[in-house]
């Protein structure tokens, strides 16, 4: 029978280590058996962007309890379930990844889902996925109750009632079993920060813990030896995994996601269709606003890549 636990963070600003209200749900046997949410004081600013969506502000977190006591609780709501699952999880996950981070928390590896992810194969056509529209398309909102969307607990409750429909309509018994039927991975949350996202298994995921070729012959001289590199964008005449595959066997690390692990961000060819408006790609304007906190990361292009890997 299904066990997992549904989160949904709310942040004080666009910093991801900014949470200032988190909503939490068990489910065991298909059963919710624990809900909770609690204010968290951020000891960071509020922007008024953020104070409009969520409706926190700094007055109501005054003598709420600070990330660190709050994680304790999570990971013990937590203990024993399949997953955490949350809608957009990379956000919900990076909020919990970067505040352990800020508070110098060491968090185990976490298996996780995205209901958003999952929702696109349980009920493909629909022209948005957003938590919102799920609610009242699938008929949800009796069931999660009083509340509103961008209130912590009520975004935890509608999590968990897509993910309860969707193992129904799956017809499985369990949320990993629901996943794979929906030809989903679920994603790992690293101790260290890093992440494998949930995605499709039939999408460019690429593992991060790829291992050294057996011929290979780390050179503590090139220039990748013990740097890790993240990749945004396509790069001309090789894939994503065979990129990554010269970094590992130059003795580097390759991951999919941007963290304060990365000390290099390699920048190929950006399709405009995926970039949402903006000028350029999510890990490119993390890899920004981590120079500008002031670690050291370099950014380069395809070309000097590829001298380095040539080396």
């Amino acid at each position: 029978m299904a066990s997992y636990v549904t989160i949904d963070f709310e942040t004080a600003n666009p910093q991801r280590a900014s949470a200032c209200a988190v909503g939490v749900v068990r489910v065991d046997d298909d059963r919710i058996t624990h809900a909770w949410s609690t204010l968290i004081d951020p000891e960071t600013d509020f922007t008024s962007m953020n104070i409009s969506v969520h409706g926190i502000r700094p007055d109501d977190v005054v003598g709420a309890p600070t990330f660190p006591d709050v994680v304790v609780e999570i990971m013990a709501t937590a203990e024993g379930t399949e997953a955490l699952v949350a809608h957009n999880a990379s956000f919900d996950l990076q909020v919990l990844a970067r505040s352990a981070e800020r508070y110098g928390l060491l968090l185990p590896p976490i298996p996780f889902a995205c209901t958003r992810v999952m929702a696109r194969h349980w009920w493909p056509g629909m022209p948005t996925y957003g938590l919102g529209y799920l609610v009242h398309q699938l008929d949800l909102l009796d069931q999660i109750g009083e509340g509103a969307h961008h209130e912590a607990l009520w975004d935890a409750k509608a999590c968990q009632a897509i993910a309860a429909l969707g193992i129904q309509t799956a017809g499985s018994a369990t949320l990993t079993d629901a996943a794979e039927a929906a030809n989903v991975r679920l994603g790992t949350l690293w101790s260290r920060g890093g992440y494998e996202g949930c995605v499709s298994s039939g999408s460019n995921f690429v593992p991060s813990a790829l291992q050294p070729s057996l011929d290979a012959e780390p050179d503590p001289n090139n220039p990748l030896f013990g740097v890790t590199v993240c990749i945004t964008g396509s790069l001309d005449h090789l894939t994503r995994r065979d990129a990554q595959q010269l970094v590992v066997d130059a003795g580097g690390e390759a991951v999919n996601n941007m963290s304060k692990r990365v000390n290099l961000l390699v920048v190929g060819n950006l399709d405009p269709e995926r970039l949402a408006g903006h000028s350029t790609s999510t890990k490119v304007r993390a890899a920004a606003e981590l120079a500008g906190n002031g670690h050291p990361i370099e950014v380069i292009d395809a070309a000097d890549f590829m001298a380095m890997v040539a080396r």
